[in-house]
């Protein structure tokens, strides 16, 4: 199934176990944020929402994608924040794709902050950068930001 743009512009990789839409309210920031819901039977799949942007203003940098993230899971279900950088490298490289594998989201947390961080070379094309869930609950983004900085690339839970 192709994916289809859903919230604000955002992706929903599965639109038959999961939902996503935005929230008027009730978020840190006071504006709009946006979330994705597992619909339906527990399943082993996971979904997710991703935005992509032009890896061209960030090649050379250090990048991180923060947020706040509020969750509601059901026991053995998980949240993962993930940026990644697409393009032609000679090597193969492990600095430019951060899913806070080790780090994941495990309970039902309030509004939190999380950043997720790597690098784009050059031969950079791309920024993809979402939030995923595995399992029954539903999680909500709020005041999303993309930015660069500068020290050093420590990737989540690692």
């Amino acid at each position: 199934m192709q994916a289809k743009q859903s919230a604000s512009n955002w992706y929903l990789s599965d639109e038959q176990h999961f939902s996503s839409g935005i929230v008027e309210n009730g978020s840190p920031s006071g504006n709009q944020h946006v979330y994705i819901k597992t619909e339906g039977e527990r399943h082993r799949e996971f979904g997710f929402l991703s935005k992509q942007v032009s890896a061209k203003p960030f090649v050379g940098k250090q990048l991180k994608m923060a947020c706040m993230v509020k969750a509601e899971l059901a026991e053995n279900s998980q949240v993962q924040l993930w940026l990644r950088v697409d393009g032609e490298w000679e090597a193969k490289r492990t600095d430019v794709f951060d899913n806070m594998y080790k780090s994941r989201i495990v309970e039902s947390i309030d509004w939190t902050k999380f950043e997720v961080a790597v690098n784009v070379p050059e031969g950079s094309k791309n920024v993809i950068f979402g939030v995923l869930i595995l399992g029954e609950g539903q999680t909500w983004l709020d005041d999303v930001v993309l930015e660069t900085y500068k020290g050093k690339v420590t990737l989540a839970g690692r």
